[in-house]
């Protein structure tokens, strides 16, 4: 019933505060891993331990790290698509007067949340591959926007 009262309230919320520049309720933790869905209409958003309020940006970056972090690791065209889909109807649902501003600062958060990734102890990638990373990262990290990171 907690995690419910709370994505609620993030639905109430969380987009006017996203589009107003607002602390919101943030998961914290927001990945595939956490997100469990049942047949086609049904989704849930597990493991709220971490969960707080922050940068609104902060799950769309940290989702959208996850992602790219299993495309730079092996460049699969689904995965590609996959993020660009999701960016796509993210900006379709949230209909923000300045995207531009909105895609930097999530590319903020997805820069430095695959650097919270690539550094964690759960990370199973050698050390070579995420200097790999790290070195494509740094090449795209001035670029700001959420097309350009997926870029060969």
């Amino acid at each position: 019933l907690f995690c419910n009262d709370l994505y609620q309230k993030w639905r109430m919320n969380g987009q006017e505060n996203l589009k107003q520049n607002k602390l919101t309720f943030v998961h914290n933790d927001l990945s595939l891993e956490n997100i469990f869905v049942l047949g086609r209409e049904k989704l849930f958003v597990l493991d709220f331990e971490g969960a707080c309020y922050g940068d609104p940006a902060q799950d769309v970056g940290f989702f959208l790290a996850h992602l790219f972090l299993n495309y730079y690791h092996q460049p699969e065209r689904k995965t590609r698509k996959a993020i660009l889909l999701f960016w796509k109807a993210y900006l379709r649902a949230l209909r923000f007067h300045n995207e531009i501003l909105l895609e930097k600062n999530v590319v903020a958060h997805v820069i430095f949340s695959l650097e919270r990734l690539l550094s964690s102890k759960e990370c199973s990638l050698d050390e070579l591959e995420k200097l790999r990373i790290r070195e494509l990262v740094e090449r795209k990290k001035g670029c700001g926007r959420v097309k350009e990171m997926v870029k060969g």
